[in-house]
Parts: C-alpha cells; sequence; structure tokens
C-alpha cells in the first residue's frame, strides 16, 4: 500500500471506509472488484468510466471558454482519463489545437503504448507522482489518446520538484508531484516549441505535507 499519509486521512475525515491491499493501482483495482461483487456496490473506474471520461470533457470546454484562441494544452497523464476527456473535448471545436500528455519517466505506461502502439508492460521505478503510475496502459483510454493527443513527453523526478517550488513560489499555486508535471514539462523545454497560447492543466493538490515541508527546508534560498 504505497498511498501517502495525507490521502488516507482525507479519505477518514470523509468518514470513507478504507481497504489496504497489495503495492499498486492494479492490486487495489482488483480488490476493489471483489468487494463490488460480493456487496453490490457501485463501481466507478477512474478513467475507464464514460460518465467519468465526459466530466473530464468539460475542463476542455471551460479552457476554450477561457481562451478561445488556445494552441497548445499540456495535461498530465494517469490512466489517461483527464486527457481523453480534455483532448476529445478541444479536438472537437479545433482539429490545429495541439495537445500534449506528460508522464514521468519512472512510470511511463502511456508513454510506451503511444509509441508502439499498444499497451504493454512497463517497468516502473519509486516516483513522487504516485497519481501516474499504472504498470500498462488502458487500451481504452489508449485508443482516444492515439487518435486526439498530438505527444507525450516525460519528466524526471528533478523536473517536478522544480516545477512545484515553482507554482509555490510564482502562482502560489500547491500542486502534487503529478499535477505539476505538466509545468515541469514546460520549465526543462520539452517539447520546445509550443506556440503562443498555452494552457497547462495542473491537476491534484494531495502533497505530503511532511514532503513538501523537506522541499521547502532544502530549497529555502
Amino acid at each position: 500500500m504505497t498511498a501517502i499519509p495525507d490521502k488516507i486521512k482525507a479519505i477518514r475525515d470523509h468518514d470513507a471506509g478504507i481497504v489496504k491491499i497489495g503495492t499498486s493501482y492494479e492490486d487495489a483495482y482488483e480488490e476493489a472488484l471483489r468487494i463490488q461483487k460480493k456487496t453490490g456496490a457501485l463501481m466507478v473506474h477512474p478513467y475507464e468510466d464514460p460518465l467519468v471520461l465526459a466530466g473530464q470533457a468539460t475542463v476542455g470546454m471551460e479552457i476554450l471558454d477561457d481562451n478561445p484562441h488556445v494552441d497548445t494544452v499540456i495535461v498530465p497523464i494517469g490512466g489517461g482519463g483527464l486527457i481523453c476527456g480534455i483532448a476529445f473535448a478541444v479536438k472537437n471545436v479545433d482539429r490545429s489545437i495541439r495537445v500534449i500528455g506528460v508522464q514521468s519517466k519512472n512510470a511511463p505506461s502511456m508513454a510506451e503504448a503511444f509509441r508502439v502502439g499498444r499497451p504493454v508492460p512497463v517497468q516502473t521505478k519509486p516516483t513522487l507522482a504516485d497519481g501516474m503510475v499504472i504498470k500498462s496502459a488502458s487500451e481504452i483510454t489508449l485508443a482516444i489518446i492515439r487518435e486526439y493527443v498530438d505527444q507525450i513527453v516525460l519528466v524526471s523526478e528533478s523536473d517536478m520538484k522544480k516545477a512545484i517550488l515553482a507554482l509555490l513560489r510564482e502562482d502560489h499555486v500547491l500542486a502534487e508531484p503529478s499535477g505539476a508535471a505538466s509545468v515541469a514539462s514546460i520549465m526543462c523545454r520539452s517539447p520546445p516549441e509550443l506556440g503562443d497560447n498555452v494552457a497547462v492543466v495542473v491537476s491534484g493538490g494531495n502533497i505530503s505535507i511532511d514532503y513538501l515541508s523537506g522541499l521547502l527546508t532544502r530549497h529555502k534560498n
């Protein structure tokens, strides 16, 4: 079980039950399916549910409402639900808008699937971006990504740390490593050419207070 303590506390604070199982998203998902079959509870998939994808698409529409002239949208990728919804929305309004996904170099499941054209198991390494760790890409989200996403780039652990600090210092935005990955890609100029109107999606503020405190102490100057 690898969820950070702050996330677990937030769930408990909402009076939800917690089952600790395994060491990966896949382990947790298999246990959730078992519980669903046993109890009849409603199962909501985090990225393969069409209603979830439709909800994510509203982010793309909000981006266009805010800036109708946007030419590039950069989105973090875990399972792919967020980028699928956003890409579908903006590309169906203007096919020329570039959509770029960002993953951790230590957990490149969708980037590798995008490269070879099919889901393949990848060897993941420990990463700050726990929200991005999927062992193998989803066939459902990969199909949408291959149609609507232009490129997927990878960022390092160091890149994400710098992005977290930059967001705090410059914009007073608290982002978890997964959410800051999109900003990290810009800071390390990957890809190098982005256009004049760039929308950067920063998704998630579930960062460990202990980790953040240590990061700020190490970079206080």
